[in-house]
């Protein structure tokens, strides 16, 4: 380990953030703003409903299509 890393070891860091969750259809929209058919944009909401069980703004940003 280098001794940057042996340095970070007694640093901790708390993260905190609110989880805002989306209704389906504020998520395909927002989907289709971004360029996304209505279908497409419904098929990648039902895939990420059926995933993570709710829609959030994280989910708009880490989609694996």
């Amino acid at each position: 380990m280098s001794d940057f890393a042996k340095s970070l070891d007694k640093y901790t860091f708390e993260l905190e953030c609110e989880i805002k969750y989306l209704k389906r259809k504020r998520f395909v929209k927002l989907l289709m703003c971004n360029g996304y058919q209505r279908n497409e944009a419904n098929q990648i909401a039902r895939r990420v409903w059926f995933k993570n069980g709710h829609y959030t703004y994280f989910d708009l940003l880490t989609l694996e299509l």
